[in-house]
């Protein structure tokens, strides 16, 4: 969920009616005194998903600035089992320019335009409105929120010359879990034997205060909000960066700064979610725009025929130089994203496994075990090579050490002969292994590939699935313990570069001490039985030899990549672009957006009346039905169907928006401005601009003595209400007086 200021508003209609349809598809009871005409959509949206056989769940969400807000609410509901019901209030009531809400005056002196606290104070209510924890209703979901630090420290590296220098990242990420089963894999008391050991549920949701200090810090837009301190209560939630930055608090602002789309925290939170049925996977980007902007779009090209070339104004310049970063993170995010999707390692491998483990293939299985088998030296070479370089990553990565920066071409691949690792292949296996010879990786990769394949057969009894996918989680919980192992281990040397034989050593030991290659044996091969069980005439070792064999013949030919699961998903785009035809008015727009107000006034519009934070609230749950329709495959007239409820809910006919909607979009920026002036916005907020630069409040580091009495000088000539004020400027006030008043009769209608 993308960011976008009063956009806020639309975006939390797009929450409301995503939180309708996932409830209304596992057929919660409706909320206590729901309104009819609301009732009805939720009976609509259940209608749907029962004659397409669907449920739907939601249980990664990542979000910044707006999004972060709607996201922190949306995971909230989700977690607790409560519908997100007051959301619509929250918008319409408290999103406001006025002297009793965002502008409300501010204790110890103003540190921005709008209140923060007053902001994070109705956060807080939203959160506790939601209602109280563990309903019986509460599912699993993942929360990731972006900030950016102004304050955080940087990393040592070190170069391959072992010169160190700085890496600053001033991104930050936390991440709330709501986890039913999780599982650790540990040694017993008193030096026992490993074992596993589930956890109690683990809620992050059930304390309001990290998960609204979290929204506060990501919506905290520069100047508009004031920046908050990471409170130790957020600091434990953080998740990146992964490596440690001090223990000095923070200063936190807007998350869309550095890391507007999250994208690749919700791919790594996909990959970890537990499945028991047939599953298809979306990934949703809600972002409130037609189109991503284009900068300069209205700027003259230079003349290239011999006219006159007119350069252009330097606060074009200035708006792009602030804008282009971030169109730079977003095209970097839809390249990654791209690679992602179209990662064809995983669904080609299921196709070609299954081909190997069809009955009457015994001849193509026998062929790629005897390729497999040619190729297993150069294999092990990899895997040595790749596994010198991750536990030295590891090592290194550990509080107080730099990292290293060395090339792959320098690895070592010099054969181990002085003992026997304990995670590398001798040979194919020509029967069910008696031990687990291929290491934490290759068993992870096998269970995946193993789930996958059942992915979506309607005749595999969802047992099975349950079962493969408790083998993965277990596996996933050992590879968790063999890297708190390896990232404990004190190194001779910082930064540590590892031979060969040194990391398998310390592999070795780290495998024995905690057992690896007997657990991984039994859950390897509890997996494997589970699939022959439910796959008429694929035997389990059937499914473990050809497993093993796309395993060898992707990892021979270089060195492999850190372990990083990728998901199976497909892409949809939630944006403004998709109007329902039956609301369209006679000339649509050519940007779907400005069919909203809070794509005016710099993203600030909807914040100045609540009938426009009203209209907004709506158009999100409309472009919503049309979206979610779509992924349910629903026809037309049953999208039609569902936005017509929608309506009806929310107090409109089609034909009464069509006409409105005419009227939206011919407003232009100076009918905002003079509807701001009718309601007496522009004066409190300029008034709130005075206020800020007038404040006394103490800062660290001190503001300059000069910008500071420019600030209080600007005030003091200008404001209507400056507040305190010495002698001598308000004597230079007087003189002062006509000058005021004529910008002050700006600010009203009349």
């Amino acid at each position: 969920m993308n960011g976008g200021v009063s956009l806020a508003v639309w975006m939390g209609g797009v929450a409301h009616e995503i939180d309708n349809l996932r409830r209304a598809s596992h057929r919660f009871p409706q909320p206590e005194g729901c309104d009819p005409q609301e009732a009805a959509v939720l009976d609509l949206w259940g209608k749907f998903c029962a004659e397409h056989g669907t449920r739907v769940t939601v249980d990664v969400i990542g979000g910044t600035r707006a999004g972060g807000l709607n996201g922190v609410l949306l995971a909230t509901a989700i977690a607790r089992g409560m519908p997100l019901t007051g959301l619509r209030e929250l918008w319409k009531k408290s999103a406001q320019l006025s002297a009793d809400a965002l502008l409300t005056p501010q204790q110890g002196g103003a540190a921005s335009v709008l209140n923060g606290d007053f902001f994070l104070g109705k956060i807080q209510q939203a959160l506790q409105a939601i209602g109280p924890a563990d309903t019986g209703q509460g599912r699993d979901v993942t929360l990731t929120v972006t900030a950016t630090s102004l304050t955080g420290d940087g990393r040592e590296l070190h170069d391959t010359a072992g010169e160190s220098f700085t890496e600053a990242d001033h991104r930050r990420r936390y991440e709330f879990r709501r986890v039913r089963r999780p599982v650790t894999y540990e040694q017993g008391p008193d030096g026992g034997p490993p074992h596993f050991t589930p956890q109690p549920l683990r809620s992050d949701f059930d304390d309001g205060e990290p998960v609204a200090l979290a929204a506060r810090s990501s919506a905290s837009y520069p100047v508009a909000f004031a920046p908050v301190p990471e409170k130790d209560c957020l600091r434990h939630f953080r998740s990146w960066p992964p490596w440690s930055t001090g223990s000095a608090r923070e200063w936190l602002a807007d998350g869309g700064i550095l890391d507007n789309s999250p994208f690749q925290p919700v791919l790594d939170a996909v990959a970890k979610q537990s499945v028991s049925a047939t599953w298809r996977r979306t990934v949703c980007y809600v972002v409130p725009s037609a189109t991503e902007a284009q900068l300069g779009r209205d700027l003259t090209p230079p003349s290239v025929a011999g006219g006159e070339t007119l350069s252009p104004p330097w606060t074009s310049v200035v708006s792009s130089a602030i804008g282009l970063p971030r169109e730079s993170d977003f095209r970097d995010d839809m390249e990654m994203l791209g690679a992602q999707i179209r990662s064809g390692r995983s669904t080609l491998n299921v196709d070609r496994f299954e081909d190997m483990i069809a009955p009457g293939a015994a001849g193509s299985l026998a062929r790629t075990m005897a390729a497999a088998s040619s190729l297993l030296p150069y294999y092990r070479e990899a895997r040595a090579a790749a596994a010198t370089y991750e536990t030295a990553d590891l090592v290194n990565a550990a509080p107080g050490r730099g990292g290293f920066l060395d090339p792959a071409h320098r690895a070592d691949v010099t054969p181990v002969t002085s003992t026997a690792q304990l995670w590398l292949p001798d040979s194919m296996p020509a029967g069910m292994p008696a031990t687990w010879e291929w290491g934490l990786a290759a068993a992870e990769r096998i269970l995946r590939l193993l789930l996958r394949a059942v992915r979506s057969k309607e005749t595999v009894p969802d047992g099975t699935r349950a079962a493969i996918d408790e083998a993965v989680h277990k596996v996933v919980a050992v590879r968790k313990a063999v890297a708190k192992k390896l990232s404990d281990y004190q190194p001779p040397t910082a930064p540590w570069q590892p031979t060969a034989a040194a990391a398998a050593k310390l592999i070795n030991e780290v495998y024995d001490e905690l057992e690896v290659p007997a657990a991984l044996h039994d859950l390897v091969t509890s997996a494997a039985d589970a699939f022959a069980s439910a796959m008429p005439g694929v035997a389990a070792l059937t499914a473990v030899q050809a497993g093993l064999c796309l395993e060898v013949l992707d990892g021979a030919s270089g060195l492999p990549a850190d372990f990083r699961p990728s998901p199976v998903f497909e892409f949809l785009r939630f944006g403004l672009s998709q109007m329902p035809e039956m609301l369209a008015p006679p000339n649509p727009p050519a940007d779907g957006k400005d069919i909203l107000y809070g794509t005016r006034l710099s993203h600030f519009a909807a914040f100045v009346r609540p009938e426009w934070r009203e209209w907004d609230w709506m158009w999100g749950r409309v472009h919503a039905a049309v979206h979610l329709g779509k992924l349910l495959g629903l026809s037309a007239g049953q999208v039609d169907e569902m936005v017509i409820a929608i309506l009806a809910a929310e107090g409109w006919t089609a034909g009464e928006v069509r006409t409105q909607a005419e009227e939206v979009l011919k407003l232009t920026t100076a009918d905002i401005y003079a509807q701001l002036r009718a309601d007496d916005t522009v004066r409190l907020a300029l008034d709130a601009v005075f206020a800020l630069l007038n404040s006394g409040r103490r800062t660290s580091p001190k503001v300059p003595d000069a910008v500071a009495s420019a600030g209080k000088w600007i005030s003091a000539l200008v404001a209507a209400h400056p507040g305190k004020v010495g002698p001598v400027r308000r004597l230079v006030r007087i003189p002062a007086w006509p000058a005021r008043v004529l910008v002050w009769l700006k600010t009203r209608k009349t």
